[in-house]
């Protein structure tokens, strides 16, 4: 009797569309259900990105920072267990923040001065000093739990060559904090403005998405498991708006 012919390998699960937010007051529940998700997938190291305001280009740091406590203290209050240390930019910060217990709050430390804190971790928008990049990896208890909020984490991520955002030659520490320790964040909550009507999103457990809004209810553009280089969103979001605009 001849051998059954064996059945072809099965190739990933097709990706899934990750939706856009239906409102911005809505992000933080959103992401709090992502963020959950990732737990259960044995994600530790989670990225949280959003515009924080909707002309997300042009805003000030001021700006992305009172955007980012504002959907920070609305996250936390969703995320009760386990407990987490707010990371501040500094002490005046710190008390101003007032997180919803059982959570707690802390200004960035200096350099000589990291402690781990226990549970795990948030940052909020860190960079307004480049030492918060370097004493977040101090800060992370081991094996604990990190969150960053809006933290331009591609700023201190490998990749950017000798002449990225912080040379190599002037920011050695950055380097070697963001190759060590920002390299492993992984982005569970995304969402980034592109030019020519469109968004680059991913809400885990979704996959990477590329949105066109210049059409009523949105239209997908592109969706894979792999986030898509920044000029190949903007390469397929310029075809599709030339598209809709040779139909007018």
């Amino acid at each position: 009797m001849t051998n059954p012919t064996p059945a072809p390998a099965v190739d990933d699960a097709a990706p899934t569309p990750s939706p856009i937010p239906p409102s911005r007051s809505a992000m933080p529940a959103l992401a709090a259900t992502a963020i959950h998700a990732a737990r259960g997938a044995g994600v530790t190291r989670m990225e949280v990105t959003f515009p924080p305001v909707d002309a997300s280009s042009s805003a000030s740091l001021s700006a992305v920072y009172d955007a980012s406590v504002t959907f920070s203290r609305a996250l936390l209050r969703r995320l009760d267990d386990p407990p987490l240390t707010v990371v501040a930019p500094d002490a005046m910060a710190a008390a101003e923040f007032s997180p919803p217990p059982p959570h707690a709050v802390v200004g960035s430390p200096r350099r000589g001065a990291v402690r781990a804190a226990p549970g795990g971790v948030l940052f909020v928008a860190p960079g307004f000093n480049v030492d918060e990049y370097i004493v977040a990896e101090g800060l992370t208890p081991p094996g604990g739990e990190a969150i960053v909020v809006n933290g331009a984490v591609d700023k201190v991520r490998p990749g950017g060559g000798w002449w990225g955002y912080y040379p190599v030659l002037f920011y050695p520490e950055v380097a070697k904090v963001g190759d060590r320790y920002w390299r492993t964040f992984v982005e569970v909550f995304f969402i980034k403005a592109m030019g020519d009507g469109g968004l680059l999103v991913r809400v885990w457990p979704g996959d990477w998405t590329i949105w066109f809004t210049g059409v009523a209810g949105g239209e997908v553009v592109w969706c894979g498991k792999k986030r898509p280089p920044y000029k190949e969103v903007a390469r397929l979001l310029r075809a599709r708006l030339i598209e809709e605009q040779l139909k007018r």
